[in-house]
């Protein structure tokens, strides 16, 4: 069972989380071949002056995937 976990900037409603969310969970069940009731999705709010502590647990770069602006 994955679990995705999204942290992001304070400031977008919940209403806006729960869609990011929903397609988020839709799309890791399709690439994974699951069930969506498989797959949980979390949105946290982190404050600008917390991000570096809050993404400090994040594996080395091999394991995490991302965009580099």
């Amino acid at each position: 069972m994955p679990h995705i976990e999204i942290r992001m900037y304070p400031g977008r409603s919940r209403e806006l989380k729960e869609a990011l969310a929903e397609k988020v969970c839709a799309a890791c069940a399709e690439a994974l071949s699951l069930p969506r009731s498989e797959v949980s999705v979390s949105v946290t709010d982190v404050a600008p002056e917390s991000w570096a502590g809050a993404v400090a647990h994040i594996p080395d770069a091999d394991m995490f995937i991302g965009t580099k602006d």
